[in-house]
């Protein structure tokens, strides 16, 4: 699990991860959780928001997903709803030549917001690195049903 008491949030991610907190504007974390030997990270960032930042906070989540969309072939998009811990959020698997093939968002719909983003650090070959790609999917697939929130802002 990560999960420390000054972290809005807590998860499971693998063992063979290494994660780092670079500095974040005040008031928002950023995590890095990088797979080493695949030369991937997944990059995070949970800030607040307000019901009046929360529509802004989604549509520019989609415009970073929207970026990646000339290289790539597929876009698929999956919702997800854990009512019991207030976590909604979406999962965007991007398929081609792209450096970001998963992106995902999760918020509690009113206050608070968390975004990731996998990228790759070498230029991207869909093909080979597709069992990467599959793999980490599953982490985040993990990552996003064991995610809860820690506390209220």
């Amino acid at each position: 699990w990560l999960a420390a008491d000054p972290l809005p949030f807590a998860f499971q991610i693998p063992q063979q991860t290494v994660c780092s907190f670079p500095a974040a504007p005040a008031g928002e974390v950023w995590l890095n959780v990088d797979y080493p030997e695949w030369q991937a990270t997944l990059y995070c960032s949970c800030f607040p928001v307000t019901p009046a930042t929360w529509t802004q906070a989604v549509a520019d989540s989609r415009r970073l997903v929207e970026r990646q969309l000339s290289a790539v072939v597929q876009a698929e998009e999956q919702d997800y709803e854990d009512e019991e811990r207030q976590v909604y959020g979406t999962l965007f698997r991007l398929e081609g030549e792209t450096t970001t093939p998963i992106q995902f968002l999760l918020t509690d719909r009113s206050t608070r917001f968390f975004r990731g983003a996998l990228h790759y650090a070498c230029r991207p070959a869909a093909d080979s690195l597709a069992p990467v790609t599959r793999y980490v999917e599953q982490d985040v697939v993990a990552l996003m049903q064991s995610f809860h929130w820690q506390k209220q802002p």
